[in-house]
Formats: structure tokens, C-alpha cells, sequence
């Protein structure tokens, strides 16, 4: 790819990642396990060969002046402090709420929370985050992980309103079977908060949108990102990926794979009266597969604009199934002419995408892009001089080109983790890799599913329940008699549970 010329550039930061070890992932089970095992086995070496005292037990002592989510947060969201410094919560048991519930974990803010089995939980009603600074840590949970699910009602899963909020390696399966069409039964429903990050999740079977990310009220919208998920499946004729509308601000979707949504994947779209001011968001590095109408970009029925960089992104179909329209549709004429704003410009900025139409780098960037002409003809282009960018807009991630892979490579890049991969992938997520890797067509919008088998498992010994095992305290120098897991030994801003945790995922 090549170099990007940023209309408002963002300063390159220079983050320090901690690099603590890479992790084999050969049990079935409680693969977090073997990663202690392993990470224990080089700190013993190390200690064997070093006669230095004074080694923080931790590698990185630096601080950086903006310190991400995780090593590996990206986009608008990659500041979210979550639960840093805050309480440890042990999710105990699956139940629906009560002591050592997910839901009782979510009730208060400035928590961490860890699982000590996995399994399903069945919800009867949304899991609401209203409190700020939350991290959930599914990658802690032993056995087969965390999967959460409100089988058979019209309504989300997870509803998000709040600020400061990581969420990681959780199965988000809203439903066996078609409960609605309300508007209501979305996967995860970010309804408003700044500085939310999405990462490793698996987010699938819905009514309505598997993620929506909406602002209707006076709370905030800013600052959020969804990467590394699989995102898909939805129900009913039109199954719907994922939704961005309202007044909402820098929202990034990165390395995602959205497969058998219908539509939406993403859809940036407003309804009437918003946004009241330019707004920014970008679609970078994801795979969409079997689809009718994928990344649309509906701008605008507000007085502001939608500005939206689609860059580097791959969109396929199943074998022999034909393309009847283009990846990235951009409908504009009618919301504008009804918003008294017909002479102004979209400008969305496309670069490097990959699809039936435009199939190598060497086409037209606005090959890619489709429009809309008053008789509905799918192939036809979106209007160059209304509607397209010359350069990309502020983004963290074109402003570092290494995080940046052609469309060709994204696949290669993000299939062996992508999604609730931690501690193991599920039935579930295993089905539509195969589907994708075979080119298999399967029809799954009135499918009935089965929730997979998650097993519980067995979490490590932790003595003095701080978050980290008394193995991995042992070696690497903390005390497991002592709850030290708030602290931050080397002093490079992640607290000691945090560090703990990032190696689970790294």
C-alpha cells in the first residue's frame, strides 16, 4: 500500500509493546494453562542464566504518554483505560444474576472481571453496562469460554452506556432461532459512552443488527472500536451485520470478519436530523463474505456529513455466486435533497478494496463504489465529483502504515485468531471459517442453530484472588500471598493484572 497523504495527520506515537512471550496453543482445553506452563518454563531459564538481582520481574519499565487498551488496541477506541487499577471480580458461576454473576460483576464500575469456568450464560433480560471503567476479560475464562445468549426475545444481549469499556474474547449468540423484528434484538447495542473497545468477540445470531452502535440522546457516541471480531449470521431475509447511525463520532472497524450478513457490513447510515456536524469513522482491513450489499454509506438527511475512509478491504462471495452489486454503495442524492443541502459533498475516501468488480489494484479505486440513479440499477457508479475523497481522512491506523495489509492478505493475516478464538473456538466459529475457506454457500438466514457445548473447565490456584495465578506470580516475581494485582511493578502504566492478562492474549 502506499504511502497516505492524511488530510488532518494525527501525530505518529512511538507506544512501547510489552512483550512478554508467545503462546502455543496445542490442548483442546484451558489453553491459558499451557501458557503459563510455557511462560513459567523461560522465566526459570532466565533466572538460571542471569546473576542480575535487581531485574523487574515484568519486561517493559517505560511508560508511554498514551497508553493503549491492550498492546494490540487500534483505531478510535485504543485509549479505553477500562477497569485499570480498579477492582478484581471473579465471575463464579453462569447463573443469570446474583452473587458471582456476570451480572452482578457489571453493576458497579472500576472492576476487572475474570471468569473461573466457562459455559454459557443464558440472560433474561439485556446485560446493561451503565457504569464506566469496565474491563471483562473473557480470554481468563478456562474450558471453552464464555458465551452469552437471551434465547428467543426481542432485545439485545448487551447494551453499552457507558465510557471507558474493554471487552474481550466473549460469544455474544443472541438467539436459536428468529424472535422479531423490532428493531430490538441486536447482539451488542453500544447506545453511548467514549472510549469503548470491542476486540476478539464473536457476535452472531441476531434479528436485528449484530452490533448496532447508535446515538439518539444527549449522551456521547465517541471514540469506539470494533477489531479482530466475527461478526455474521443473522437472521431472517435481510440479516444484518453491524450499524452505525446518529450523531456519533470516530468509530473504527478493523480486522473483522462479517460473513452471511445480507446487509450491513458495515452500514454507516443517519436518520433524519443527524448528524448535526461532520463526522468521522473508517472500515479498514476487513473481510466481508456472501453478502447483497455490503459497506453502504448512506449521507446524509443532517446538517453534517458522514466522512468515512474504506481502505484495504476484501469482499467476497461464495463460489459461483454472482455479484449483482458493487462492495461499497454510496446513496445520497434523495437524503440530500430532502435535508435542503443538495450542492454539498459526500466525500468518502476509498482506497486499495478488493471485489468482483474491481479485482486488482491496477482498476479504478472507484470501481469498488456504487451509486444511485433513479432506477435502481446496481451497477452503477457512485458520483465521482460529489462523492469522493483525494485523501484519507484523520485515522490512527493510516497514520501507521505497518498496521495497514493489502485486501489480498487481510485473510492470511487474521483467520487464525479472528473472533472469540480464547481459550478455543467454538462449533460455532469453526463452521464459518470452513465455510469461507471451502467457498461453501449456505443459506443460514432461517436456520435453526444449537448453542455449542462449552466446557467448564478448571481456573488455576490463585490464593490471594487478585487475577493471577500463583504459578505465574511465582515466576515472575510477585508475591501469591499477597493482592498485588492493582500495582504495577515495572511502572509502564499496565497494572500487573493487566499484564497477566495481555500474555493470556498475545
Amino acid at each position: 500500500m502506499s504511502p497516505l497523504n492524511l488530510k488532518t495527520p494525527q501525530p505518529t506515537l512511538s507506544i512501547l509493546i510489552l512483550i512478554l512471550v508467545l503462546i502455543g496453543c496445542s490442548k483442546e482445553n484451558d489453553v491459558f494453562v499451557e501458557a503459563l506452563e510455557q511462560n513459567i518454563e523461560e522465566n526459570i531459564e532466565k533466572d538460571k542464566e542471569s546473576n542480575d538481582e535487581n531485574d523487574d520481574p515484568i519486561v517493559d519499565d517505560t511508560v508511554s504518554d498514551n497508553l493503549k487498551a491492550f498492546p494490540t488496541a487500534e483505531g478510535f477506541g485504543k485509549f479505553a483505560t477500562g477497569g485499570r487499577g480498579g477492582e478484581v471480580y471473579k465471575v463464579t458461576n453462569l447463573n443469570d444474576s446474583g452473587p458471582g454473576s456476570l451480572r452482578d460483576a457489571v453493576s458497579q464500575g472500576n472492576r476487572i472481571i475474570l471468569f473461573t469456568q466457562g459455559g454459557n450464560i443464558s440472560l433474561s433480560s439485556p446485560l446493561y453496562i451503565t457504569n464506566d471503567n469496565i474491563t471483562i476479560a473473557g480470554q481468563s475464562a478456562p474450558g471453552g469460554g464464555i458465551a452469552l445468549n437471551i434465547n428467543g426475545q426481542d432485545l439485545p444481549v448487551m447494551e453499552i452506556s457507558a465510557n471507558n469499556v474493554v471487552i474481550r474474547y466473549l460469544r455474544v449468540r443472541h438467539s436459536l432461532e428468529y424472535v422479531g423484528s423490532s428493531s430490538g434484538a441486536d447482539g451488542i447495542h453500544i447506545a453511548g459512552g467514549e472510549n469503548i473497545i470491542i476486540d476478539h468477540c464473536s457476535v452472531t445470531w441476531a434479528s436485528d443488527e449484530n452490533i448496532a452502535i447508535t446515538q439518539y440522546t444527549n449522551r456521547l457516541t465517541r471514540n469506539v472500536t470494533i477489531q479482530n471480531c466475527i461478526i455474521g449470521e443473522g437472521f431472517t431475509g435481510s440479516s444484518k451485520g453491524a450499524l452505525i447511525t446518529g450523531d456519533l463520532d470516530f468509530i473504527t472497524f478493523y480486522r473483522n470478519f462479517f460473513t452471511m450478513n445480507e446487509i450491513r457490513s458495515p452500514q454507516i447510515a443517519s436518520d433524519w436530523d443527524y448528524p448535526n456536524s461532520d463526522r468521522y469513522s473508517e472500515v479498514i482491513n476487513n473481510v466481508v463474505y456472501d453478502y447483497k450489499e455490503a459497506t453502504r454509506i448512506r449521507n446524509n438527511q443532517g446538517s453534517g456529513r458522514y466522512l468515512v475512509n474504506v481502505v484495504s478491504n476484501f469482499y467476497e462471495q461464495p463460489s459461483g455466486v454472482t455479484s449483482s452489486r458493487r462492495a461499497v454503495p454510496i446513496y445520497d442524492h434523495y437524503d440530500w435533497v430532502n435535508a435542503g443541502n443538495e450542492a454539498e459533498e459526500i466525500e468518502v475516501y476509498v482506497e486499495n478494496n478488493i471485489d468482483s468488480f474491481r479485482s486488482s489494484d491496477g482498476q479504478d479505486e472507484w470501481d469498488i463504489t456504487q451509486g444511485e440513479d433513479g432506477t435502481q440499477n446496481r451497477n452503477v457508479l457512485g458520483d465521482k465529483a460529489t462523492q469522493q475523497s483525494s485523501a484519507p481522512y484523520t485515522s490512527w491506523i493510516l497514520d501507521n502504515q505497518s498496521l495497514v495489509v493489502d485486501a489480498f492478505s487481510v485473510w492470511d493475516n487474521i483467520n487464525q485468531n479472528v473472533g472469540a478464538s480464547l481459550p478455543q473456538r467454538d462449533t460455532a466459529d469453526l463452521t464459518l471459517i470452513d465455510d469461507y475457506n471451502s467457498g461453501y454457500n449456505r443459506d443460514s438466514s432461517y436456520t435453526t442453530h444449537e448453542f455449542p457445548v462449552l466446557s467448564n473447565g478448571t481456573a488455576p490456584e490463585d490464593t490471594d484472588n487478585d487475577g493471577m495465578p500463583d504459578d505465574w506470580e511465582n515466576a515472575n516475581g510477585f508475591d501469591p500471598s499477597s493482592q498485588d494485582g492493582h500495582l504495577d511493578a515495572d511502572g509502564d502504566g499496565y497494572t500487573n493484572i493487566e499484564e497477566y492478562l495481555n500474555l493470556i492474549a498475545s
